[in-house]
């Protein structure tokens, strides 16, 4: 199992490559935590609402080329 710490960095270098998406879930995330006091698993929560995880899985494969 993934710890969420390393779930949202590596979440959020899928995005990276998809910044509409990224823009959609940051407004979202931003809305959210001026509600909720910004705890650090609503990125991961609402990325994985956004995207298909069979799909994110095979971006994280493809798009480990940076370091």
């Amino acid at each position: 199992l993934t710890s969420e710490p390393e779930l949202l960095t590596k979440q959020s270098k899928v995005f990276a490559n998809e910044p509409e998406l990224l823009t959609n879930i940051s407004i979202i995330c931003w809305y959210f935590t001026t509600i909720h006091t910004g705890e650090p698993y609503v990125f991961a929560y609402f990325a994985d609402l956004f995207t298909n995880e069979s799909q994110l899985l095979a971006q994280l494969t493809t798009t480990h080329r940076w370091r």
